[in-house]
């Protein structure tokens, strides 16, 4: 059965599409034509796209599906890299892996609503996949193959309907249907962002702006809080002190003391220790040393804090510009870098 080498793309791939596929190759091009550095993001348009990368960002985590903003194509284009950037200052394997995801499931869902040649189109000039019309009569009319390397490259999971034994292999290449196209791209485009964000910055990169830094931050704290409650509940397995943070320790280490704490160090304390894991009954054991203790008092503090109590609002432990301005951050040298207690805290569980 014999194989188009040579067919003529007739795509067309307009701003709204570069919208849509801003990992793409001819969104590259555009962002590239458009002159703007990490430098303008501190501008009244950067923080627009700061923003919106901050929302996407956000929307993985927190529903764990993005939409597809048409109404500023610059902005919506310009986004996709700025959330790169900004998952590669946070370093999180778990939430990079969240929102690669959510984002290859967006474009797999626009994917379903385009002509395959459109399919074939990005897979071609921006993974450069080895993809064929098959020509004859033997298949149906429009049909396609891919090269069995890319095949196998981005199979999406291991069931019978994507082994390599139950699909029709063409000279190498292996027969799939539209949907099959999408989904195996939905999967090269999950690892493309996962080896975006892992990859290396540059040996001298550009300074990057304060406001950078301040985005950063703000989703550490939308992060940090919700990824103690996705990952394995740790108060099932043994959790050393040494994880803690200095500034955590030096609370525990008053309270072993029979110090009172201020209410400020008490709120530290407790909702740290609340969003490692830690029970309600065990954090109200750690204040138990304390002059002032009352038992019915403090259970009632941290179950408010909690969020079973009052307003049910479970209340999110300080970042660590909090604990400076209130005094109580104690750094060490494993601090370099650290933006809030939970980050030094999960970094360490890390190794």
């Amino acid at each position: 059965m014999p194989l188009n080498t040579t067919v003529k793309s007739r795509v067309t791939f307009d701003a709204t599409d570069l919208a849509k596929y801003p990992f793409s190759a001819d969104a590259v091009k555009y962002i590239d034509s458009l002159g703007f550095s990490i430098t303008d993001l501190d501008s009244d348009f950067g923080r627009r796209i700061l923003e919106r990368a901050s929302e996407r960002i956000v929307s993985a985590i927190k529903r764990r599906r993005i939409l597809t903003l048409l109404e500023d194509v610059d902005t919506e284009v310009l986004s996709y890299p700025v959330s790169i950037l900004l998952l590669k200052k946070i370093q999180d394997d778990i939430l990079a892996k969240i929102y690669a995801v959510a984002e290859s499931k967006r474009v797999y869902s626009l994917l379903l609503s385009e002509p395959v040649e459109k399919i074939v189109y990005i897979a071609k000039t921006t993974f450069k996949w080895n993809i064929k019309k098959v020509l004859g009569t033997d298949f149906e009319e429009g049909s396609w193959v891919i090269h069995f390397s890319h095949y196998l490259s981005n199979i999406p999971e291991f069931s019978p309907h994507w082994k390599l034994v139950n699909r029709v292999l063409l000279n190498g290449y292996v027969v799939v249907s539209r949907e099959e196209l999408a989904r195996l791209l939905e999967e090269q485009i999950k690892r493309f962002i996962i080896e975006k964000v892992h990859t290396p910055a540059e040996p001298q990169p550009l300074t990057v702006p304060k406001v950078v830094e301040e985005y950063v931050d703000k989703l550490l704290e939308e992060w940090l809080p919700q990824r103690t409650r996705i990952t394995h509940p740790l108060r099932e397995v043994e959790v050393s002190e040494g994880e803690y943070p200095p500034c955590i320790r030096f609370l525990l280490d008053k309270t072993r003391r029979g110090e009172n704490l201020s209410h400020v160090e008490r709120f530290a304390l407790a909702t740290f220790m609340l969003s490692i894991g830690k029970s309600v009954d065990e954090v109200v054991k750690i204040f138990s040393s304390m002059p002032d203790f009352n038992e019915a008092i403090t259970r009632y503090q941290v179950e408010h804090l909690a969020g079973l109590k009052g307003s049910r609002k479970k209340y999110s432990p300080f970042k660590c510009e909090n604990m400076r301005t209130h005094g109580i951050c104690i750094p060490d040298k494993k601090c370099e870098g650290i933006r809030h207690p939970l980050q030094y805290f999960l970094f360490k569980r890390r190794r």
